[in-house]
């Protein structure tokens, strides 16, 4: 894929991560910047993914129509995000030609998304100070959003990448992104053709 079309791409997932978070921003804690920010990352890479990520979250967290996060917490939504991204493409190695089964993308989603709020909690309560105490208190009082967040992501992960996946890796802008395990004979072949004069 041609750098240019790859940053046009690229550009598109966080356009979209945002977009639809924008749309659903009036639901508390049901955001599909997560489950975007990964299958950016399943699709472009792990670099590809930690860029995205890290760009969308930032342009959502900065620009937000409630208000921008204070600078630990921000840092700590933008880390979370782009290790989204990272963590796709990094699956998508592991999982070479085979797509993984919806229950192990719950079982990503979930993780990914504790991962998400521990490290803002975390970072919230270091921005005002309030210490262990206060931290296990933000975890209790808000164990209701950690529920919502926690299940509707699983639930995302879990119903839209067994499908989403398999048809993007259809398009035409997308078959063309060499396989990982792939790589090394996608190189190799044309080095054979070039030695064996009777192919040529």
């Amino acid at each position: 894929m041609g750098q240019v079309r790859k940053l046009v791409t690229l550009a598109i997932f966080i356009a979209l991560a945002i977009g639809l978070k924008l749309a659903l921003i009036f639901l508390p804690n049901v955001e599909p910047l997560t489950v975007t920010f990964f299958l950016a990352g399943y699709m472009l890479g792990p670099l590809g993914g930690f860029v995205a990520g890290a760009i969308g979250e930032f342009l959502y967290s900065f620009f937000n129509p409630y208000g921008a996060a204070s600078p630990p917490l921000l840092v700590a939504q933008v880390l979370s995000m782009a290790f989204s991204g990272f963590a796709g493409g990094v699956v998508r190695k592991l999982a070479q030609s085979r797509t993984p089964r919806a229950w192990l993308f719950g079982g990503i989603g979930f993780f990914l998304t504790l991962v998400f709020d521990l490290a803002t909690t975390l970072a919230d309560v270091f921005a005002v100070q309030l210490g262990l105490a206060g931290f296990l208190a933000r975890l209790a009082f808000g164990s209701y959003f950690y529920v919502i967040h926690l299940v509707t992501n699983t639930a995302l992960f879990a119903v839209l990448l067994p499908i989403l996946i398999p048809r993007l890796q259809s398009l035409t802008l997308f078959r063309n992104l060499p396989r990982a395990q792939n790589l090394s004979e996608r190189d190799a072949a044309p080095r054979a053709v070039a030695a064996d004069p009777a192919r040529l």
